[in-house]
């Protein structure tokens, strides 16, 4: 009667919040889930994750490591985790949901829109008119140095840890570095020389080139194995 009072009690819950809280995240960075009140007791109780699923319906890899669930989102929408936490005698003590929203990584693309933005559009100059010929060797000068500054303050740098030829070896290297800690992500691409797809395991997206020197340099420390700085956008 008890455990019927309970389950009555989480559906009239949840027909109350009927729109639920979705959390903001990013596709291709890997997300802890983390029960919010058990999380300190897993040594009590048994953690029953249902396997997440993308906008598509489709099974997302994921692992678990004690009380915690790890995924990483594929595509853009919305995701829900399910939670049974039960105990020693298998009871349903507490069921906890998880809603997020993965969203693209919109670092590239406000780069791009920047770029555009700052392209003044071309003006159209009736052939009658007469121009300067010394103002037109001035505006030419002052466009060089400019153009130059741009590109070299609009460099990005990423630090690549390890390349993999499948998405599986690629994600336990992802996992190994979330678990101490760093926030990496997994990158395809094309090996033209073998007409192979590769799984490129990287950190960061920094715009400071000392910056991502500095963390390469900690990341081999804690890791012990070599990595590589990379530039991943101009």
């Amino acid at each position: 009667m008890k455990k019927l009072f309970y389950i009555l009690s989480i559906i009239l819950l949840h027909s109350c919040n009927s729109k639920p809280d979705y959390k903001e995240i990013i596709i291709n960075k890997t997300i802890k889930v983390i029960s919010s009140k058990y999380q300190n007791e897993s040594e009590n109780y048994t953690f029953k994750w249902d396997p997440p699923m993308n906008p598509k319906n489709e099974l997302v890899p994921f692992d678990l490591k004690n009380n915690m669930l790890i995924f990483t989102p594929n595509v853009e929408g919305k995701y829900h985790i399910y939670l049974s936490i039960t105990d020693i005698s298998d009871e349903i003590v507490a069921q906890e949901e998880f809603y997020y929203f993965a969203l693209p990584d919109t670092n590239n693309n406000s780069i791009i829109e920047l770029n555009v933005n700052e392209v003044p559009a071309k003006k159209k100059v009736n052939s009658k008119t007469k121009i300067d010929k010394k103002v037109k060797k001035s505006k030419k000068s002052e466009k060089d140095p400019d153009k130059t500054n741009y590109k070299k303050n609009n460099l990005k740098y990423a630090i690549q840890v390890s390349a993999w030829p499948t998405m599986q070896e690629a994600r336990i290297s992802q996992i190994e570095l979330t678990n101490e800690g760093i926030d990496a992500y997994i990158e395809k691409f094309y090996r033209k020389k073998i007409d192979q797809v590769w799984y490129r395991v990287r950190v960061g997206n920094f715009s400071e080139k000392n910056r991502a020197l500095s963390i390469k340099t900690q990341i081999e420390t804690l890791t012990g194995n070599k990595t590589w700085l990379t530039i991943t956008e101009k």
